[in-house]
């Protein structure tokens, strides 16, 4: 009798788990073979000038830079390009966050509405990447602006802009 509580006590708790693994990742997962959107709908899509700066001199190009909302937080993704005959070992960009009425977006990991978002993937020479990482929701529009990369060898570029722009970007709010 005891036994065969246990039994179904123990096949009751695997269901269980069972059943919220599926959950959680039914609702937060990519296909493997799903690639970044190449639209994204609503407000994102509609400002006519960029939203990405490239620095004339910087060894790194932003190609594209949008938002795409999910069920916990919101996606920005990046594709970018190593303009060099260097192998970058890290690249970090900052991403200014606003909503649908371009007001700037607290976000509570950045503690701000600038985030600054490191890639430590390899870049080949010339190659390209795309990146995708968190933001906060509520966040419908970006600016990125590319801050500092590091090459393999160990040295690294610096934009010497980037205060510039931020400075800029916060005026106009």
């Amino acid at each position: 009798m005891i036994i065969g509580k246990k039994r179904i006590l123990l096949g009751s708790a695997g269901l269980l788990i069972l059943i919220m693994a599926a959950l959680m990742f039914s609702g937060c997962s990519t296909p493997p073979n799903a690639g970044p959107p190449t639209e994204v709908p609503g407000p994102a899509t509609t400002d006519a000038e960029p939203n990405f700066v490239n620095t004339p001199d910087a060894p790194v190009t932003i190609n594209s830079l949008r938002v795409q909302p999910a069920p916990m937080y919101y996606d920005v993704f990046i594709d970018y390009t190593n303009n060099t005959a260097k192998m970058i070992s890290q690249t970090e960009f900052c991403v200014l966050l606003f909503d649908e009425n371009g007001n700037p977006v607290f976000d509570t990991h950045a503690q701000g509405s600038a985030k600054f978002i490191n890639s430590k993937k390899q870049l080949v020479p010339y190659g390209s990447m795309s990146g995708r990482w968190l933001v906060q929701l509520g966040t419908q529009k970006v600016k990125g602006h590319l801050v500092r990369v590091t090459f393999f060898d160990g040295t690294t570029w610096e934009d010497p802009g980037l205060v510039e722009w931020v400075e800029a970007e916060i005026a106009k709010y």
